[in-house]
């Protein structure tokens, strides 16, 4: 009797030891950038390797934990724009045999899977006239929007949104004007000045014009639109070299409540109206409007741009309105940025995309999508901006540049309607950063940046799983694993 009470003991013991031990997991997936370039957005087939780990000068592991339980946003999307100048290098250096495998790496299953574009409605920095889409002769107006029309982006820039739509059916539009027609300025002129009020209901119609022809004539729907692109760029550049407006908070909150919320409304168009569309340091704009209810009750939210600031500014916005979205919507590496891979993996995950997201972004967009080799073709706008990819102009040649697998990190895992959840933050220790989700189908992702000089063990303890790997110096992974 008493050999049967020390074997049940035992194997009572041994039961309790085994539930406490939960196993690496072998059902998650790994997919890694280098700083190196040696690989990049590459499925690791073994992620755990105990023989290497036995040889690391630091085998003990990162411990990060998640809480699907706690939830702070849900995400809308990833993606950039097409502008003219965008369109002009797929339209001459592209390759006609190129073009759809291209659009699939970019907006397919099989490459990134980019599912949100910003449209420029009208001319921007870099196009090769200046244009809106009611232009009138001096001295006339058109209040009516009689003359409204989309042609000169009919047969460039439109048919590329409308490509990224058919090879992702879920691809959303941001609507953003880089300046309103000339003649309902006080300048009457697309670089500068500011909207007459009497002409808010015609700029208000604008709006409306636009998000209806997407719809109808070119099966676009628009997801939201921005009232102005960079509203306050006037007083930072009183001689701009292309199309803007100078548009404070006040005048962007009188046209909003009395004019442009409105006129949606009585349309009956559900486009989201997101504010502000400018720099993270004058977030104090976007708060204002914000904090007034007859204008916080037509807008969805606010949209912002790195090039001013730090991303930890967009918390002082979600504490204080926990109800409205946070879009990024502009922002570029180039010339003036970090030099090297790891030091642009260092800034672009770190600090764009994991840092906009733990401060309650749910959509981050950067900005072009093509130039040639030389940033170009380069009119009056940005002079070395990076895009997702460069088409080389003598030979048609497609070279896929940071933007793109690193976006690819995020893009290509993290669905629309997916959770940001609780995941402990290491950085203060081992110099590492982490962000994680919860897919609206239960699987799981996490994004992880290794910003030291050093390889490391990561252990991801997830309830029930434990997921090990080794995470090579400068480097990130994205995991994705599903508990069920």
């Amino acid at each position: 009797m008493k050999n049967y009470v020390i074997l049940f003991f035992s194997l009572s013991v041994l039961l309790i030891l085994t539930q406490c031990h939960t196993p690496p997991s072998s059902k998650g997936e790994m997919w890694l950038t280098t700083g190196d370039e040696t690989v990049r957005l590459q499925q690791v087939k073994k992620m755990y390797d105990e023989e290497q780990v036995a040889g690391m000068n630091n085998p003990d592991p990162v411990i990060i934990r998640i809480n699907d339980s706690v939830r702070y946003q849900k995400m809308i999307g990833f993606g950039g724009a097409v502008c003219d100048n965008s369109a002009y290098v797929f339209d001459n250096y592209l390759k006609a045999e190129d073009k759809m495998p291209l659009f699939n790496q970019l907006f397919g299953e099989e490459g990134i899977r980019l599912n949100y574009m910003r449209m420029i409605m009208g001319s921007t920095d870099n196009s090769f006239e200046w244009y809106t889409y009611n232009d009138m002769p001096e001295g006339m107006t058109d209040e009516k929007m009689e003359h409204f029309t989309m042609e000169k982006d009919e047969w460039d820039v439109i048919p590329y949104y409308q490509l990224a739509k058919q090879v992702n059916p879920d691809l959303m539009i941001l609507g953003s004007p880089c300046s309103p027609p000339a003649w309902m300025k006080d300048s009457r002129h697309l670089f500068r000045g500011s909207v007459e009020p009497r002409y808010y209901p015609a700029l208000a119609e604008y709006f409306v014009k636009y998000v209806q022809t997407m719809e109808t004539e070119y099966d676009l729907p628009v997801e939201a639109i921005t009232i102005q692109n960079e509203p306050l760029y006037e007083q930072f550049v009183p001689d701009p070299r292309y199309p803007n407006m100078l548009m404070t908070a006040e005048e962007q909150g009188e046209f909003i409540k009395t004019a442009l919320g409105p006129a949606f409304e009585r349309e009956g168009i559900d486009t989201k109206i997101i504010t502000f569309d400018h720099n993270w340091d004058l977030y104090e704009y976007a708060l204002s409007l914000l904090n007034d209810p007859d204008v916080k009750k037509y807008i969805a939210g606010s949209g912002f741009h790195c090039y001013g600031g730090l991303p930890s500014l967009m918390e002082n916005i979600w504490r204080a309105h926990p109800d409205k979205e946070i879009y990024h919507t502009e922002c570029s590496g180039g010339g003036w940025g970090p030099p090297d891979f790891p030091s642009i993996m260092e800034w672009l995950v770190g600090h764009i995309f994991i840092g906009n997201i733990e401060n309650f972004t749910s959509a981050v967009l950067l900005w072009y999508m093509s130039t040639d080799e030389n940033a170009g073709p380069i009119t009056s706008g940005c002079p070395s901006c990076r895009p997702f990819v460069t088409i080389h102009s003598e030979t048609g040649e497609i070279s896929f540049n940071p933007e793109y697998y690193l976006t690819g990190h995020f893009s290509k895992f993290i669905d629309r309607g997916a959770w940001r959840i609780y995941s402990s933050n290491v950085e203060s220790t081992d110099n590492i950063r982490n962000v994680a989700f919860l897919n609206p189908d239960g699987s799981k992702v996490m994004v992880i940046l290794n910003n030291s000089d050093t390889e490391r063990v990561i252990e991801i303890q997830d309830q029930t799983e434990i997921i090990r790997s080794v995470l090579p110096a400068r480097s990130t992974a994205t995991y994705i694993w599903n508990n069920n």
